[in-house]
């Protein structure tokens, strides 16, 4: 929601038309926004983040390399600033200011290199391992274990089983338990939240949060689609997808005729659109009625009527 926020009030602070009063206050809870985004240190957002900065720089072309320059000093290296800074004011401020008497174990605490390090994910970074092996499972624990949720989906959806090393991965827990379906239905699927339903199993010692071994849900939106309402579902989600793309990348290219800068809110609607296509890969996103849907449909409404202008 910080970037969704950022996409909107960033396109006001950037757009040509005179808000000059308005700019100052937009640029300030640009920074908030920005700062938030890396402190929660979301890695698909913070992804996202870099590919709209970005675009921005290219689709504002009536800005100078100066104001550029200026730009991304304050929407990045600010933030970032603020964010390194953290750990260690807060360091200061428990040895320097008694709060309350929960802190005072903390108060002889020295500052040193490793307050930022554990401040920052642990898993945030793919770090070299000694064999492939152990490189493929980092990679799937940095997936927050989304590879084997995606893997063991479409296991079930085309064979209605698991393979042995899928069954390895699953040794703690009791293979029976999992909810699987009766048959296979490869055409129409296996109806709503279907995926929530096969990755349903846990252990009595896990959280209550923790639905599964794998996660809650697929954590895809293509994956979800296909499992939910199989391969017609899919190929029709994948069309829509291909058709918003197809007339928003129209819009950008003809930029300059339809004066794509000069109206932020077709701008914020192409980015934000932009986002959640990115994030559906990770994310069930606007594959299921939420948030997101409603963004994705109110951003594609606006698109699609500037489509229809300068088709005419």
């Amino acid at each position: 929601m910080a970037l969704v926020l950022f996409i909107f009030f960033n396109c006001l602070y950037l757009t040509d038309k005179n808000f000059s009063y308005f700019k100052n206050f937009a640029l300030i809870i640009n920074i908030i926004f920005v700062t938030t985004i890396f402190t929660l240190q979301s890695r698909g957002t913070i992804i996202s983040f870099l590919i709209i900065v970005t675009l921005n720089i290219y689709l504002y072309e009536n800005i100078n390399f100066y104001n550029k320059l200026k730009y991304l000093i304050l929407i990045l290296l600010l933030p970032a600033l603020f964010f390194i800074s953290y750990p260690y004011l807060k360091v200061f401020l428990i040895k320097n200011i008694e709060i309350n008497n929960v802190h005072e174990k903390n108060l002889n605490h020295e500052i040193n290199e490793n307050d930022f390090k554990f401040h920052l994910r642990q898993d945030f970074f793919i770090i070299e391992e000694k064999s492939e092996e152990d490189l493929k499972n980092k990679i799937i624990s940095f997936s927050n274990n989304r590879l084997d949720a995606w893997n063991y989906l479409l296991q079930i959806f085309f064979n209605n089983k698991i393979n042995q090393n899928m069954k390895k991965k699953l040794i703690s827990f009791d293979l029976e338990k999992f909810l699987i379906k009766n048959k296979k239905n490869l055409i129409t699927g296996h109806g709503p939240q279907a995926d929530r339903h096969f990755l349903h199993n846990k252990l009595n010692n896990m959280a209550d949060s923790i639905k599964g071994p794998f996660g809650a849900h697929a954590s895809n939106g293509y994956i979800y689609s296909l499992i939910c309402s199989g391969i017609l579902g899919f190929f029709i989600f994948v069309a829509i997808n291909i058709l918003v793309f197809f007339k928003y990348t129209k819009l950008i290219i003809n930029k300059k005729k339809i004066g794509l800068i000069s109206d932020p809110f077709l701008i914020a609607s192409i980015l934000s659109i932009i986002f959640l296509q990115f994030r559906i890969l990770f994310e069930n996103s606007y594959s299921v009625f939420g948030v997101d849907l409603l963004i994705f449909c109110s951003s594609y409404l606006i698109i699609n009527n500037k489509y229809k202008e300068i088709k005419n």
